[in-house]
């Protein structure tokens, strides 16, 4: 059953009057606006949740739990306080941030958190961070690292794949896929570390596939048509079709993940899946997936470094052996 609760009048009003674009603060960074609008944009995440409609929902359905999608967020503040006030358990699971829309947030969050049935998180450095910051014990969080089906990614290599990209077979292929944050995701130092890799490996030029979509789509257009480099293809939309997705993940012999932060990432799972050795950024998250290096099927280097990231898919690119390694230790 899926229950869509309507916005509170409070938050229909700042949207029509205050104009207030919300962004995730970093540390005690303020928008520049008047100060009623700068006081709203603190409170407003705490009067966006519909509290009554929310609590008369959780009666209504007789919910045992109440599972609430983020705690970097001030609905978890508002989902503990209701959950308690109908006697059911709140649990929370998420895969890591640091950053709060609110400043309010700092406050109630370890209250939140200590009241909370549990806390489910992927990444162990996310879990000593949430311990380290909140004052949360231990025995309260549940280290689940994301599954991923197997019956729906798995190798499968098509020739006709490679030909739809017009990529030669011989080609060695590398590729990235998610949402086009240029810094989140790491894209720019992808394309920095991309122009050393050409050139270097002159003999047997590679070819580079981006796909996704994402809210820097535009300014990824304008770097990529800055440098003309016809060894790029980007997919510039977002692909739900997990077959057609499996297929263009099969065709490469690299895959690069060059994120500056995460919190348990998928995407390098479904590339290593599909039978692709990994470069990776040591993004959160990402060393856990990578334990025990390139016994785990990839190569980690420093996030936000273009330079080790060129050498390390240099490295690969120039080994078919030990590209092959890999891709079975994945």
């Amino acid at each position: 059953t899926i229950i869509l609760l309507p916005a509170t009048r409070s938050l229909r009003l700042s949207r029509r009057f205050l104009h207030i674009r919300y962004r995730y603060l970093a540390g005690d960074a303020t928008p520049r606006v008047p100060w009623i609008q700068r006081l709203a944009y603190h409170l407003l995440p705490y009067l966006a949740t519909p509290r009554r409609a929310l609590r008369r929902m959780l009666v209504r359905e007789r919910c045992d739990a109440l599972m609430n999608q983020s705690y970097e967020d001030a609905r978890f503040d508002i989902a503990v306080r209701v959950g308690r006030q109908v006697g059911i358990p709140v649990f929370v699971t998420a895969q890591g941030g640091e950053r709060h829309r609110s400043r309010v947030e700092r406050f109630l969050r370890p209250r939140a958190l200590a009241r909370s049935a549990g806390v489910i998180i992927a990444s162990r450095t996310e879990a000593q961070r949430v311990m380290q910051t909140y004052g949360l014990d231990a025995s309260k969080i549940a280290r689940v690292m994301n599954p991923l089906d197997d019956s729906l990614w798995f190798p499968e290599r098509r020739p006709d794949t490679r030909d739809a990209l017009g990529v030669p077979q011989d080609t060695l292929l590398v590729v990235w896929h998610g949402r086009i944050d240029l810094a989140q995701k790491g894209i720019d130092v992808l394309l920095d570390a991309w122009g050393p890799v050409r050139s270097r490996m002159a003999d047997q030029p590679p070819h580079l596939l981006l796909i996704g979509s994402g809210p820097d789509d535009e300014a990824l257009r304008e770097r990529l048509r800055a440098l003309h480099d016809r060894a790029i293809t980007w997919i510039d939309e977002y692909i739900g079709d997990r077959s057609q997705m499996r297929r263009l993940l099969s065709s490469a012999d690299l895959y690069v993940f060059p994120s500056r932060g995460e919190g348990q990432p998928s995407a390098p799972l479904e590339a290593m899946a599909c039978g692709l050795p990994v470069v990776a950024a040591d993004a959160n998250g990402v060393p856990d997936i990578f334990e025990d290096g390139e016994a785990s099927g990839g190569v980690l280097v420093p996030r936000g470094n273009a330079d080790a990231l060129a050498d390390a898919m240099l490295d690969l690119l120039r080994d078919p052996d030990r590209r092959q390694r890999l891709a079975i230790r994945a």
